[in-house]
């Protein structure tokens, strides 16, 4: 063995060249000059510099020898990994530069050998006596290159922390940057390596539960490769080395349901890409849909789309619901149960969601503005969801062009999140919401240059558009800021998604009631065992499950008390607006910011009532939105949207059930509501120009009007219950007495015109289909139908329950205003009583007391009253109620009298034999006998004035009514002259000529005063000529 250790580096370490042939010499068995398999030893004759820079050698040696698990020493010994993999290559080269270690300068030359291997297994070598480490046993053959790169990072961070030489430093930092290069390398050049599947690898190392130094070292290390590539996009950019992970993850995902295991941790793995700006623009770079036309179901085929689409709904088929089956067969808990379970899960999902958006709008710069533009392109594409079209498509052709009601639903939920923070704090505190109301305008006007993220939002304003930048109107702002914005999305979100699906959950309420009274009248048919009946209940089945999967949904508790936070914010903020009378900045908003509030507040009535009194604090912004709008064409011109407000406002009321006490803790904070609230003395006021206002509604069909004032019924009968609000209704009747010939007709005095109008409509309505419903019945019943062909008599049925649904519905309207007129009719009476309206209510009520207690009440004696919600015992007892109250005025009981039409003497005594047998209290019946009979007195009068007067002069004849003048007045536009009373219930209802359609009010009309003096001496002469 040469003894020229002249060209030896190590010689250095030495006093002298004699001093290492010394050393050499007393450590025989060694073919070199020092020997990093013994222990160093102080009796060795080493300086001490010397003897500290081979110990940093074989620290350094066996450093790295951990971190990478590769070796050039094959010989075991204690102090290294159990297992390595040999280098041949790198060893060659060392031994050739008389070097048998690893060091600093040899770590990219042995980790480039190392992931280069085709099979790493064949070259692993036993390198201490030890066996204990099992995951290093496991991981040293690894022949995954992105996992043994992402595990040899790993297990560089432990080695660090129990290594303290001053070289750890400076090894620590080229190990990392050789394990980030060829991290940045494997990615941006899979194909060069026998085993690199990124996407694959990416995946179950971050899913992994048994990673050396957890999953946020893992991170660290992908971070780190990103930040590589971006700072070197030469062979591709971070996008296009990342592509196939988010690859893998948008598969994963897309494969996840609601409830799976996998399903969070996926989106967690989403979430790395929010951990710098470089991986968020690729992330977002990843889910943008390029082409500007493309569906809105595009949206849904994304990354984001995937994690957004998992929901107790189904994203594919339709007509397969995850939860809920067999709903007939589960009892109340059960259901309670799974729905808590989708409220759980929901609300894990949305809230990792919520935290990736929010982590990528907090980086600010091109990653918040494109993350806006994708939120807002998506709602943009999806507009079409809310349109009726859009509601009668078949679900294939929905599915085809829109995002599915589970996205938009948990996007919404998502969007909610994000305005908590300023939605939150606007619903309670003293400062309403501080909204750019030009934003909506600033949209239309697609100037994106001022931070404006949605386009195309052409919708309907509050009140018409005052315009911008010219006659005063307000400029846009310079820019927009995110409270603006994300305010604005929101809302639209929430147009697009909630209140889609709870019209969704509304219609498949109806469809259940219709199938249920399908298959009851099957049952009673034929039991229900006919292969119909089965039909009808699997069908029953089927949509019981779809419909409590879409509840659930609706129903999610958080999802709700945000909502309600997010709609308190709003309506304060539209408050302040009309408190100030900023109608330009109403002009500004559109109509879905109060058809939010409107669907939101009357969803949680029908199904979370209970969440008015646990956001009680919140109730009264809710009602000065009503008061401050409901009546109030200035602040809100869609007529449809302030009658909308009457059924938000019968949401809020307290329940005046007899079983309900208004002090209960389920009403107690309304109840307070309405007595302590600032502006309650106003409500009565409100509620009658909501009443009376509806019947101008423009384009709706006739009925809507009543579907509007259905709710305010029940608000009537609230105030009326109280003494403040009924003696605030009492001073409107009292001035409304004081001024009937006003230009405009005092306001309770149209109302009292309309509620006429109403049950006078209604309740013929009522009455007609009635009739109808017996004719089909007994055909039914005689077996007519049977004999008819399947189609016609499908037709028959069909018809048969519309008509019966009319009839329910004008059953309830028409009683509803028959009550409303029986309870103002106890203490405001003299308004009905005067010349314009005796009349009307005296005709109105003997009509219909004929047609209950006289000859034609058979005609409405159909099977089963509850059904059409037809109850004639209250219908005759509250009509008798009002002969009672109106009864002491000698003009009504004239008017009654007088009615030819519908009035007999043996009417009252029909109707005194209903009230015994419905069980009225005898002093309501003997005090309807003592007005029959003064009726009929009455009428013998009558009738002998009518004989007295046949021959009444054509120019003394009323040329409407065809009856006797009283006070003729001419009407100016068409020189007609008619009876005072006549004309004056005439313009009314429609202040117009009745002859030529031209305006006129009353203080129009002309006296003649001639003609009158005429007709008072015609019938003074013939009363005279009578007496002889």
């Amino acid at each position: 063995m040469s003894e020229d250790l002249s060209n030896n580096p190590f010689v250095g370490l030495f006093g002298s060249e004699t001093e290492a042939k010394q050393y050499r010499s007393t450590h025989s068995g060694s073919d070199r000059i020092i020997s990093i398999k013994h222990d160093l030893s102080p009796s060795s004759g080493l300086k001490t510099n010397a003897n500290d820079s081979v110990k940093s050698l074989i620290e350094v040696n066996h450093f790295i020898e951990k971190v990478f698990l590769i070796t050039i020493d094959k010989e075991p010994r204690h102090g290294r990994p159990p297992r390595c993999v040999f280098l041949t290559d790198l060893k060659d080269s060392l031994v050739a530069s008389h070097q048998d270690w690893l060091d600093e300068d040899s770590i990219e030359q042995s980790v480039m050998e190392r992931i280069m291997m085709g099979e790493p297994s064949d070259h692993v070598v036993n390198t201490s006596p030890s066996q204990k480490s099992r995951l290093q046993n496991e991981e040293v053959d690894q022949k995954d290159v992105i996992r043994y790169l992402a595990l040899s990072f790993c297990r560089l961070k432990i080695a660090k922390k129990s290594e303290t030489g001053s070289w750890l430093t400076s090894v620590h930092n080229t190990c990392q940057r050789v394990i980030v290069q060829c991290g940045r390398l494997a990615l941006q050049n899979p194909s060069l390596f026998d085993r690199c599947d990124p996407g694959e690898q990416f995946v179950e190392l971050l899913l992994s539960s048994d990673v050396i130094g957890g999953s946020e070292v893992l991170v660290e290390f992908f971070e780190l490769v990103a930040s590589e590539i971006s700072s070197n996009p030469v062979d591709s950019s971070v996008l296009d080395a990342f592509r196939p992970i988010l690859d893998r993850i948008f598969k994963k995902l897309a494969e996840c349901v609601l409830g799976d295991a996998s399903l969070m941790a996926y989106i967690e793995l989403v979430s790395f890409f929010t951990r710098n700006s470089c991986l968020a623009l690729a992330l977002l770079e990843y889910n943008n849909v390029s082409d500007p036309n493309a569906a809105g179901s595009a949206y849904q085929n994304t990354l984001f789309g995937a994690a957004l689409s998992c929901c107790c709904l189904p994203k594919e088929d339709r007509s397969h619901f995850p939860y809920f089956g067999q709903p007939s067969q589960m009892t109340m808990v059960q259901v309670e149960s799974e729905e808590n379970i989708i409220f759980s899960n929901l609300e894990i999902l949305n809230e990792k969601v919520y935290n990736l958006m929010l982590a990528m709008l907090k980086m600010g710069g091109p990653v918040r503005d494109n993350l806006l533009t994708w939120l807002g392109k998506c709602l943009h594409a999806n507009r079409g969801r809310a349109k009726l079209s859009a509601r009668q498509m078949i679900p294939l052709m929905f599915k085809s062009l829109y995002a599915s009601d589970g996205f938009f639903l948990n996007l919404c939920s998502v969007f909610l999140r994000l305005s908590s923070p300023f939605t939150d704090a606007a619903s309670s505190s003293a400062k309403p919401l501080k909204i750019q109301s030009s934003y909506c305008s600033a949209v239309k006007a697609n100037v994106s240059d001022r931070k404006v993220h949605m386009t195309g939002l052409d919708e309907a304003t509050l009140v018409p558009d005052l315009g911008l930048e010219s006659g005063g109107g307000r400029s846009l702002d310079d820019t927009y800021s995110f409270t603006t914005e994300c305010f604005f999305m929101t809302h639209y979100c929430f147009k697009l998604g909630f209140c889609v699906l709870q019209e969704r959950l509304m219609s498949l309420n109806q469809d259940l009631t219709h199938m249920q009274r399908l298959y009851q009248d099957v049952v009673g048919q034929d039991g229900g065992s006919s292969e119909t009946g089965q039909q009808i209940k699997q069908e029953m089945e089927k949509v019981t499950s779809v419909f409590l999967c879409h509840k659930a949904a609706l129903t999610q508790p958080l999802l709700l008390r945000l909502a309600m936070n997010f709609h308190a914010a709003t309506v304060r903020f539209l408050n302040q607006l009309a408190v100030e009378r900023d109608v330009l900045s109403l002009s500004l908003l559109p109509e879905f910011l109060a058809e939010n509030v409107q669907e939101f507040f009357l969803f949680v009535h029908r199904f979370k009532d209970a969440l008015f009194e646990e956001k009680s604090d919140l109730l009264g912004h809710f009602l000065d939105f009503i008061l401050l709008f409901m009546a109030s064409p200035e602040f809100m011109n869609n007529p449809h949207l302030r009658a909308g407000l009457a059924e938000s406002l019968g949401a809020l009321l307290p329940n005046q059930s007899s079983q309900q006490s208004a002090f209960q803790a389920s009403h107690f904070y309304r109840d307070q509501l309405f007595r302590t609230h600032p502006r309650i003395n106003q409500l009565s006021e409100v509620v009658i120009s909501a009443f009376v206002g509806i019947e101008v509604t423009g384009q709706a069909h006739f009925e809507d009007k009543f579907k509007y004032r259905q709710p305010m019924y029940q608000a009537l009968e609230f105030l009326w219950s109280m003494e403040t609000h009924r003696q605030e209704i009492m001073k409107k009747a009292a001035f409304a007495e004081e001024h009937l010939e006003d230009t405009e007709a005092p306001l309770f005095l149209r109302f009292v015109n309309l509620l006429i109008n109403d049950a006078i409509y209604l309740l013929d309505e009522a009455l007609s289909y009635m009739s109808q419903i017996k004719e089909k019945q007994q055909a039914r019943d005689d077996g007519a139908w049977n004999q008819l062909p399947p189609p016609q008599r499908q037709e028959m049925e069909n018809g048969y329950r519309h008509l019966s649904m009319l009839a329910r519905f004008h059953n309830i309207m028409g009683r509803r205003t028959i009550e409303s007129l029986e309870m103002i009719t106890q203490h405001v009476k003299t308004i009905f009583v005067n010349g314009v309206m005796v009349d009307r209510v005296a005709a109105m009520l003997n009509y219909f007391l004929l047609h209950l207690v006289g000859p034609k009440k058979k005609n409405l004696k159909v099977k089963n009253f509850e059904e059409f919600q037809f109850v004639p015992k209250i219908l005759v007892s509250n009509i008798s109620k009002i002969y009672i109250n109106l009864g002491d005025y000698d003009r009504f009981c004239a008017a009654v009298s007088r009615d030819g039409r519908s009035y007999s003497p043996e009417l009252f005594e029909q109707a005194e034999k209903v009230l015994c047998v419905i069980h009225d209290p005898p002093e309501r019946i003997s005090c309807l006998n003592a007005i029959g009979v003064k009726i009929k007195a009455m009428a013998s009068r009558q009738a002998a004035d009518e004989e007295l007067f046949s021959d009444i002069p054509e120019e003394y004849v009323d040329p409407i009514m065809g009856t006797l003048m009283t006070d003729p007045v001419l009407l100016p536009t068409s020189g007609k002259i008619v009876d005072r009373q006549t004309i004056a219930r005439h313009v009314l209802s429609d202040q117009t000529d009745p002859f030529n359609r031209m305006p006129m009010t009353m203080n129009m009309v002309k006296p003649v005063d001639e003609l009158k003096q005429e007709i008072e001496s015609w019938m003074s002469e013939i009363r005279r000529q009578h007496s002889k």
